[in-house]
């Protein structure tokens, strides 16, 4: 379960226990502006985490569902039509599988032009939290 986090940051819904390490939570939903206010625990329990390293550390994208996961080659990723500037490092491709594009997601350049993010306080609170 996410643990949210008093006085907590827009972007991080709370954290969760990934191996012993409080993990930040980040709705992808929110970030994109899909949603208003703060997590519905109804959306919680159907909700998937992705867990993924980005420079800062370990991060939670909450998403709706992960229909499959694939393993691809750099050289199967081909240039994102008509995106340019941040746009561009947010979706930094698109490969074709199975008949179907697929957009590449690039999570340190969405959360490096979202609303910044402080890993440090967000493991702080919850450390003070669970004292």
């Amino acid at each position: 379960p996410i643990t949210p986090l008093p006085h907590g940051q827009s972007l991080v819904e709370g954290v969760v226990d990934v191996r012993g390490e409080a993990v930040p939570v980040v709705d992808l939903r929110r970030l994109f502006g899909r949603t208003g206010g703060a997590l519905d625990r109804s959306v919680e329990r159907s909700a998937r985490h992705v867990i993924t390293r980005v420079r800062e550390g370990w991060v939670s994208l909450l998403v709706d569902s992960v229909g499959r996961v694939f393993r691809i080659a750099r050289s199967e990723i081909q240039a994102t039509p008509l995106v340019g500037g941040a746009g561009g490092d947010v979706f930094p491709g698109v490969v074709l599988l199975d008949g179907r594009f697929h957009v590449l997601l690039g999570v340190q350049a969405l959360l490096d032009v979202g609303p910044k993010m402080d890993f440090a306080a967000a493991r702080a609170a919850l450390e003070r939290e669970a004292g």
